[in-house]
């Protein structure tokens, strides 16, 4: 590795972990990432056309990375045909040609170049990785030959294909969306890294290839993939979060079909998105919420594993940190969501690049058994009726329930028809009196919608790329938010339950968060949010909390009119949300942000008055470790970073909070522990 990438990427280590003794922080250096154990001469500068990795092959020998000046005819360093990738179960570099020497270049090893015709190929194997995978083309050059390519199902092994037509080409496991990588394949007889002129995106939209929309997707996809482009931030200074991109000059196109020449991508990419940027000290709410928040830092290492993710706890009533969980034991592997039995005695967690889901000690940590469900288990919600736990295969086609306690399993129930590609359910929600289970399927445009009392199946169409969803608390109708057409469907799950804004009642409604927007411009005449997850609304029904994860903002919605009220902003990589109670009445929505290290705490309604225009950001919480914690690990590297999942116990949902203990409830409010019978109060 060069020395100023290494120096970069140290100096912001350095910064992460700042509070950790000497001994620590020489372990993060050499242990964490992609970073070989400390040699003498490891951060010396390499010789001409010296490679670190065997994988692949500059196509100029005497390439130096210390020494490479992009200029119009040579716009990025080229990889001879083939060009190959590794799929990866760590943070970032999911997808990763592994030559180190590139990433001060372009920022990314799941980036490469190919200068005519190039063949691609993608190597699933282990021990790089525990899960099958897809290698599904999401963007390519309008026409491009050999597109659209993608596996039925996931898969192992080696995918190859031929990239012909000039341009950008990106691609991801449809399972682990945001597993990315890229090629642009480059016209030498043009100047510039030639993007195509119009891009075709999987949704079937065409767009301009220099469109607003288009740069904010690669600004995105250099922060995804390149650790030393996230954020972090410190408690007690303020930081400088300033993401790199390749200098490259780019040739993409206008929508009147005229090029548009970008003499410097990262000089572009900055005046767009206005960085550098300075970063606060994250500063707590003032008002004490209920319980106790567990947020996954899914991408964090640590020195007893070899696989990413932890889970870290925080009392809400004094807003510290009570304990950060790796579970060495087991080599616990991306961690992605969670839940608890009624008592709060057990804590669950899939592990999402694997097969199995891990039953942890609430109170401890310690790890009691783990479970084989089946391919990338990635999200838990129990029946509250029996306790039983709910589990999508993410990787597959169906839904595991589980027999409370995680000791065994009950039943699997199918996503799809028989004979079908498996549908890869995902982010899912069960009703709060446990009788339906609501699946968004990625591998499709639609959703399932399940009758545990008769094990019937209904698969409602949606938008493209169903990745989350949620029931109301009444129980009456769900909702999947879908991540590349950038909308939210209601469904209803009986009688037409969905609203519209204009006061009618309908089977189904589409909310769209890019109604505002101009994709080619960027300009925009109200609140905007691209590729929404997560959607929880509130034990009352009266708020739904989403987040959009490329514009990294939050997203306010009202489910009793179905309108797209505002945002709040969030972070790079914004994802996950979960509602708690809030100590003397009313909810907080906790936010996880993949990308920097903090969670951020939402009031949807901080004077309770149904209208959400007020909706704030009330808090934030830095998440690395802190001093005087319950651990079983030392955290190494990624510090704090990979906020996925979230949960919150006591559950505040209805149908689950009438179970709680009595000692639980007791901190609740008469409104709290009966949401929906107001007048009961």
């Amino acid at each position: 590795m060069t020395s100023k990438l290494t120096a970069r990427i140290n100096q912001r280590r350095a910064r992460q972990l700042v509070i950790w003794p000497v001994a620590m922080l020489i372990a993060a250096f050499v242990s964490s990432a992609g970073f070989s154990a400390g040699t003498a001469d490891a951060d010396s500068p390499k010789p001409a056309g010296t490679e670190t990795s065997s994988l692949n092959r500059m196509a100029d020998p005497n390439f130096d990375p210390d020494t490479w000046k992009p200029t119009a005819e040579l716009p990025l360093p080229a990889m001879e045909s083939p060009i190959t990738f590794k799929a990866k179960d760590d943070a970032s570099y999911w997808f990763d040609h592994e030559n180190e020497d590139l990433e001060e270049v372009t920022h990314s090893r799941s980036l490469a170049a190919g200068v005519g015709p190039t063949t691609i190929k993608v190597v699933i194997a282990e021990p790089d990785t525990e899960a099958a995978h897809t290698v599904s083309f999401i963007v390519w050059p309008e026409g491009a030959k050999n597109m659209p390519f993608t596996q039925p199902g996931g898969v192992t092994g080696t995918q190859s294909v031929d990239l012909i037509t000039p341009g950008l080409y990106a691609f991801q496991c449809i399972i682990h969306p945001y597993m990315l990588g890229a090629v642009v394949i480059d016209d030498p007889t043009t100047p510039g890294a030639d993007f195509g002129p119009k891009l075709h995106w999987i949704d079937g939209s065409v767009m301009p290839s220099a469109a607003h929309e288009v740069m904010k997707t690669v600004q995105s996809f250099f922060i995804i993939t390149e650790p030393a482009n996230w954020q972090v931030y410190r408690a007690d200074s303020e930081t400088t979060w300033d993401p790199q991109f390749p200098a490259a000059p780019i040739m993409a196109g206008n929508a009147d079909g005229s090029p548009a020449f970008i003499p410097n991508l990262h000089d572009h990419l900055a005046t767009m998105f206005e960085t550098p940027k300075t970063l606060k000290p994250p500063t707590p709410p003032t008002e004490p919420g209920v319980g106790t928040v567990y947020y996954g830092s899914q991408w964090e290492m640590s020195k007893g594993k070899t696989k990413p993710g932890s889970i870290t706890a925080f009392d809400t009533e004094t807003w510290k940190m009570k304990s950060k969980w790796f579970a060495p034991s087991v080599n616990l592997n991306n961690p992605h969501n969670f839940w608890s039995d009624n008592a709060g005695e057990f804590f669950y967690t899939t592990n999402w690049f694997s097969n199995n889901m891990t039953v942890l000690e609430r109170a401890t940590g310690k790890v009691l058994r783990e479970l084989e469900i089946g391919p990338s288990p990635s999200h838990i919600v129990t029946r509250s009726t029996n306790e039983n736990l709910i589990i999508p295969n993410n990787g597959g086609g169906r839904v595991t329930e589980v027999a409370a306690g995680g000791t065994g399993i009950v039943a699997n129930y199918l996503t799809q028809k028989r004979g079908e590609n498996p549908a890869f359910p995902h982010g899912h929600w069960v009703t709060g009196d446990g009788r339906y289970v609501v699946t968004p399927n990625s591998n499709t445009t639609g959703g399932s919608i399940i009758d545990m009392t008769v094990g019937s199946m209904v698969a409602p169409k949606t938008g493209h790329h169903p990745v989350a969803a949620v029931a109301s608390n009444d129980a009456k109708r769900a909702y999947i938010a879908n991540l590349f057409s950038h909308d939210i469907t209601c469904l209803s799950i009986e009688e037409p339950a969905c609203a519209t804004p204009g006061g009618e009642v309908a089977p189904t409604y589409n909310i769209d968060l890019r109604e505002n927007y101009d994709p080619v411009t960027g300009d925009s005449k109200g609140p905007v949010a691209l590729a929404p997850i997560q959607l929880p609304i509130s034990p009352d029904d009266n708020a739904m909390v989403t987040v959009g994860t490329v514009t990294g903002n939050i997203v306010i919605i009202d489910p009793k009119t179905n309108k797209f009220v505002k945002t709040l902003p969030c972070g790079p990589g914004c994802h996950g949300a979960n509602f708690g109670a809030k100590k003397g009445g009313g909810y907080y929505a906790y936010v996880t942000t993949k990308f920097m290290n903090k969670m951020v705490v939402v009031n949807a309604d901080p004077n309770g008055d149904g209208d959400l225009s007020d909706a704030a950001i009330v808090g934030e919480v830095l998440t690395d470790a802190q001093p005087g914690i319950q651990m079983d690990d030392e955290p190494t590297g990624n510090i704090g970073q990979g906020g996925n999942g979230i949960f919150i116990y006591p559950i505040a949902y209805n149908g689950w909070v009438q179970k709680m203990p009595d000692v639980e409830k007791a901190k609740l409010t008469c409104q709290q522990r009966e949401p929906l019978k107001v007048a009961v109060c």
